[in-house]
């Protein structure tokens, strides 16, 4: 008995000394991205047809930030008809995505 209230009690002082605001020096923790610091993203689009390339969703992405990746849009499901999603990695800043989604 004595022991687990040991643990909880060295537990809660190790919480209390991590979500410190001055602790950030003993322990690595990373960053928020910032409005101008680039992240990648893999995002899964949806409801595309058979007439859109890879060329067509990578120049309307491309708005957005620099298209990394597009997989699955040739690809085609298990009865041989075309899949209607893909999947884009698309390197850009929080601001422009949060404007694409």
């Amino acid at each position: 008995m004595w022991l687990l209230i040991i643990k909880a009690a060295a537990l809660a002082v190790a919480l209390a000394v991590a979500c410190s605001p001055h602790s950030r020096h003993l322990i690595s923790m990373p960053e928020a991205p910032t409005d101008r610091q680039l992240i990648s993203k893999r995002l899964h689009v949806s409801g595309l047809t058979p007439a859109i390339s890879s060329h067509d969703l990578s120049r309307r992405l491309g708005s957005f930030g620099s298209v990394t990746a597009l997989d699955g849009l040739v690809k085609l499901d298990a009865l041989g008809q075309p899949r209607n999603f893909a999947y884009v990695t698309l390197e850009t800043t929080k601001a422009q995505l949060s404007r694409c989604m």
